[in-house]
């Protein structure tokens, strides 16, 4: 025999339980239904509570009977609404707790987002990732566990290529390597309502623009 197996056979519901006993509730404590009627299989936990649902379009609900996209976790506003967790097994200094990748069938990682530890096990940054054509996917942007954002640079560093702004709003740094004629441009586009393209100020009060 090739392949064996088990048919449940209903014009219904076809259903499994787990039972922790006999009597009363202890009989149905877990179970895993299939619907006839709507080809969903549901999957229940401490007795009659809708754990996860996969309906017939393989959306896989957590939370919903009815989920809208192939993962719905749904939850209420007072548990903080659906909640996905992304968690590395062990503790460091540095390395990677979880990525989020963004691919298609011919390449899985075209762009990625990944939580990083930043120096110390309490501390998290942000890093976001793209790929250019014909080239490897590399870190575009940072948030560190300070707030402040690296934009084509990471090492917080003002001698290197690229640009930090921190977050208490002290610094703003720019370098650059280009060999073009101009390295900023700031346009308005409109002809009427600002006074001038960039105002500079100190203790609130303009010292120049």
């Amino acid at each position: 025999v090739s392949s064996q197996g088990i048919t449940i056979a209903s014009d219904t519901n076809s259903i499994i339980y787990f039972a922790d006993g006999t009597s009363s509730s202890e009989a149905f404590m877990g179970s895993v239904i299939y619907n006839h009627t709507n080809n969903n299989m549901t999957f229940r936990t401490n007795g009659f509570n809708t754990a996860m649902v996969i309906d017939s379009s393989q959306k896989v609900g957590i939370g919903t009977a009815s989920p809208s996209r192939q993962l719905t976790v749904e939850n209420t506003i007072a548990n903080s609404g659906g909640v996905i967790g992304l968690t590395s097994s062990d503790s460091s200094t540095s390395g990677t707790c979880g990525i989020i990748h963004f691919g298609n069938s011919t390449d899985s990682s075209l762009a990625s987002i990944n939580g990083i530890a930043d120096g110390a096990t309490d501390a998290g940054a942000l890093l976001f990732k793209t790929e250019a054509t014909g080239a490897a996917i590399e870190e575009r942007m940072r948030i560190t566990s300070a707030g402040d954002l690296y934009f084509g640079q990471t090492s917080g560093s003002v001698n290197d290529t690229g640009t930090i702004i921190q977050a208490n709003g002290r610094n703003f740094f720019m370098a650059s390597t280009t060999s073009e004629t101009i390295m900023h441009t700031y346009n308005n586009t409109s002809n009427s309502g600002a006074k001038y393209i960039i105002s500079f100020r100190q203790n609130n009060t303009e010292v120049g623009s």
